[in-house]
């Protein structure tokens, strides 16, 4: 389907909002422009001529799902991911580590490529989507000082542009490599079980918004592939095998595997209230900022509600309504996430759900 099929003025007003503070950040200058018939057309010729990525884009795609599948790849598919070897994953922390600037964990032009820095409390955080970043992000702003650290829309607490934090990128190769390999620091991240965070990812970035998220980010050609993965979970796991995002991206690759051994607390969505009140009193921060002032009425401790974590997607509860519909689905996702399940450091098990709920019958 091409771009003529779908109005025009409907795209533009797509990608005005998805990419509105850029257009109201000063320093970019940016103006929207309406897009020409012309442009369109030269567009739709570039679009037949393929991608050099298309075939390498399929075989990726058949060897990690099966050749059964019937979706559609687009040739535009994101591959900016690299997979962490996970031989690299030395649990040695005298290695000697070299800190580059095209190192994920040293980037900043993403919003979860370098760890967050709270310097006061000499602690580095890498957030991972959907593993409660959204409250973390408010928690470090608080920690910061700022006043609206509860706020949320559009830009705070996740946009690096708005939210205030100071990210590893923010200091020299040399400063940043001493953070990260110093034991007088806390090197800290959250994960969560693979086969329900892939859920919450399709709940709320999938079926959402009728897959408004999905056209933008993996099916900007094939207006039927958003369609298709918004409305059924199996094909929604088939698109993430070849459509990289940071909000289903297995947690391995979040940094190189070279920092992995430097890590020095892991804590658990399934225990997150409790993990986050031992990571917090570990760099005595409990007192000040994680045990009151949430909630509704800011009577609450961080996390003393499962709702503040799970009410969007509540994909906990959601897990064998998914899942046993198609066996396949959970080997699927299983082959997907095999970096996940062999990190030691994130010490996941592999259980079945379907054998579960078949043990219940």
């Amino acid at each position: 389907s091409s771009l003529s099929s779908s109005s025009t003025n409907d795209i533009e007003e797509l990608v005005r909002d998805l990419y509105q503070a850029d257009y109201e950040t000063p320093e970019f200058q940016l103006q929207p422009v309406e897009t020409t018939n012309s442009q369109i057309k030269q567009l739709e010729e570039e679009e037949e001529e393929g991608s050099p990525w298309a075939d390498m884009d399929q075989k990726k795609f058949r060897n990690m799902v099966g050749s059964q599948t019937q979706i559609e790849v687009d040739a535009s598919n994101n591959l900016e991911f690299t997979p962490v070897k996970l031989e690299a994953i030395r649990l040695d922390q005298n290695q000697t580590i070299t800190l580059r600037k095209s190192d994920y964990a040293y980037r900043n032009d993403t919003w979860d490529g370098a760890p967050i820095v709270v310097e006061e409390f000499r602690l580095l955080f890498f957030s991972v989507p959907k593993v409660g970043c959204t409250v973390f992000k408010q928690l470090f702003r608080r920690m910061m000082g700022y006043d609206d650290w509860n706020q949320q829309n559009g830009r705070i607490p996740h946009s690096p542009v708005y939210n205030g934090l100071r990210y590893l990128w923010h200091y020299p190769e040399k400063q940043a490599r001493e953070m990260l390999l110093s034991s007088r620091w806390t090197k800290a991240i959250f994960v969560r079980d693979p086969k329900e965070r892939i859920l919450s990812a399709y709940l709320d970035k999938g079926r959402n918004q009728n897959g408004r998220y999905l056209m933008a980010h993996c099916c900007p050609k094939r207006r039927k592939c958003h369609k298709r993965a918004s409305g059924s979970f199996q094909y929604f796991v088939e698109l993430t095998a070849v459509c990289r995002d940071p909000h289903w991206n297995p947690q391995t690759w979040r940094m190189e595997g070279k920092y992995w051994a430097h890590l020095n607390f892991v804590g658990y969505l399934d225990f997150i209230r409790t993990d986050t009140e031992r990571l917090l009193r570990s760099i005595g921060a409990w007192e000040r900022h994680g045990k009151s002032g949430w909630g509704s009425d800011g009577t609450e401790s961080i996390f003393a509600s499962v709702a503040t974590i799970r009410h969007k997607t509540n994909s906990h509860d959601k897990l064998h309504q998914f899942y046993t519909t198609n066996p396949a689905i959970e080997t699927m996702v299983e082959k997907l996430y095999e970096d996940d399940y062999r990190n030691p450091l994130c010490n996941f098990t592999k259980y079945r759900i379907t054998k579960s709920v078949h043990h219940r019958l």
